[in-house]
């Protein structure tokens, strides 16, 4: 079975129903993402007035989310720097931390966020 770290744009087309993400879904054993990750995601489900799927993603994942170390925090600060600097990337916090926590373990960063299309470690699915 393969693993990845689902980014938010990822969990929100799983919970959408994506048939790209349903299919990579169907190969996982676990979503492997972060509180943040959740958390935005949810945010996201209900500004959009959807509090059912909001409700469905949180009985899927907050349990199992990783939270991550303050080292791994600091780190993301410095990995969402050196995307902005060297690959002309502004992505956010959240986004730079579940990259940065993907790479460090051993995952493909599942995305369909243009801002990583291109990059190293990247699963990218539109």
């Amino acid at each position: 079975m393969k693993k990845y770290f689902f980014d938010t744009y990822a969990l929100l087309e799983l919970i959408l129903g994506s048939p790209r993400y349903a299919s990579i879904y169907s190969e996982v054993t676990e979503v492997i993402t972060t509180d943040y990750n959740v958390a935005e995601a949810y945010y996201k489900m209900l500004s959009k007035n959807q509090p059912e799927l909001a409700k469905k993603l949180e009985e899927m994942l907050l349990e199992d989310a990783l939270i991550p170390s303050k080292m791994a925090l600091i780190d993301a600060c410095k990995v969402k720097l050196e995307l902005r600097k060297t690959a002309d990337k502004n992505i956010s916090f959240v986004d730079a931390l579940g990259y940065h926590m993907a790479k460090s373990m051993g995952l493909k960063f599942l995305t369909g966020d243009d801002a990583f299309k291109g990059l190293k470690n990247v699963e990218f699915v539109k």
